[in-house]
């Protein structure tokens, strides 16, 4: 009987691959979409180059008063920067860059590295080059070096699963998910074959080939549709547009995306990782309880399981509100201070697609946690071997 129902296990994991396989090739991006120039007052010749403060230059800022007290309106600061160039054509050359303070309101040093924008032919000059933010690629990639070193020590071959599983999400965000949407894919199928393809990938990469892993591949899947699902009936119903901040409306404007469908695919694919965390925790609670006790059916197992399962719900609940509460934290902390009432404040576009995100998130890691117990209960039943 247990030979059969792994068998059974099996062949829905394998069912879930070739569809995931079809959806990649119906959906495939061809590569046909228009990218946006970052600046709207690039000319053609314009080039994101980097660079490096050499030393502060002694001449005058264009438009700003040279002679006004600093300490008393630093907002009106700026310094002319020396810069040496370190990649495009311009390589190697020194250059002069305008900096202005009245956001920043600090100063960079030499052998700060920034970002610049270079503009040929620009007006009246021959070239000019703009200030754009800092370049932050050395500290990215020190914390990634650090990031790996101490999970790979803690983590061992599963934490280098883990590793390799998160540049593959990243790859599949910048290759697969962003090119798709934006040659008019339908965003909520799209992003539920980028899920289930990484969920089918990664979590055999960084839990192994096993029954027990497969439990927790099926139980997620069951939560990537269930989310699908229960977003759209949220969604359709709340009659969200998807619009809610100046990126959105820039978004809509400059793309013929469904924003409303972008939503969807947000609330799906941010739901991936919660809902991964419940079902390998519950799958390998099952079995670990299986191992202390060998005589337990695959009911005691359910109930057994199902009593870890309520604790992990809890705390998951939370960690959802608190990453989508952090994540969108400044337009919640602007909407609330505005002069309307709470429930305006609530109904608003911008929070209640938060709120609509947590909650049908909770909905779905929920009813993921007692469907991922009930399989792993009736497949560690039989005799099991410790991973």
């Amino acid at each position: 009987m247990n030979s059969k129902r792994k068998k059974i296990t099996i062949f829905a994991i394998i069912l879930s691959a070739l569809l995931t396989i079809i959806g990649f090739f119906i959906f495939k991006p061809q590569g046909d979409y228009e990218k946006v120039s970052g600046a709207s007052y690039s000319v053609p010749g314009s080039e994101y180059v980097t660079g490096e403060v050499v030393a502060k230059s002694n001449n005058e800022c264009m438009g700003f008063e040279q002679n006004f007290d600093v300490e008393a309106d630093e907002t009106k600061r700026c310094e002319v920067l020396e810069v040496l160039i370190t990649s495009g054509a311009k390589k190697d050359s020194k250059v002069l860059v305008e900096f202005d303070l009245s956001n920043t309101r600090t100063s960079l040093n030499p052998g700060t590295k920034i970002q610049v924008l270079y503009l040929p032919d620009y007006n009246v000059t021959d070239d000019a080059f703009l200030y754009m933010d800092l370049d932050r690629s050395n500290l990215l990639i020190w914390t990634s070096i650090i990031f790996s070193i101490v999970t790979i020590l803690i983590g061992r071959w599963r934490g280098a699963g883990a590793i390799v599983g998160l540049f593959a999400t990243f790859f599949v965000l910048i290759y697969f998910l962003f090119p798709a949407i934006l040659e008019g894919k339908d965003p909520v199928m799209v992003a539920v074959v980028a899920s289930s393809g990484l969920v089918l990938t990664l979590l055999y990469v960084a839990h192994g080939l096993s029954i027990k892993t497969s439990v927790a591949i099926l139980g997620t899947l069951f939560g990537i549709f269930l989310t699908a699902i229960i977003s759209y009936l949220f969604v359709t119903w709340g009659n969200f547009s998807g619009v809610s901040s100046d990126e959105d409306y820039f978004l809509a404007g400059v793309t013929n995306i469904r924003l409303d469908g972008l939503l969807l695919a947000g609330i799906i694919f941010a739901a991936v990782g919660v809902l991964n965390d419940v079902t390998v925790t519950q799958a390998s609670a099952v079995w670990e309880l299986k191992e202390s006790q060998p005589n337990y059916t695959a009911t005691q197992l359910f109930i057994s399981g199902m009593r870890i399962g309520r604790d992990h719900i809890a705390s998951t609940v939370y960690t959802l509100l608190f990453t989508y509460a952090g994540a969108a934290l400044p337009t919640l902390i602007l909407i609330s201070i505005s002069d309307r009432p709470g429930t305006f404040i609530l109904s608003s576009e911008g929070i209640a697609q938060e709120i609509i995100r947590t909650l049908v998130g909770s909905i779905c890691l929920v009813l993921a946690v007692p469907i991922t117990t009930a399989l792993a209960a009736v497949l560690a039943e039989g005799k099991v071997n410790k991973d």
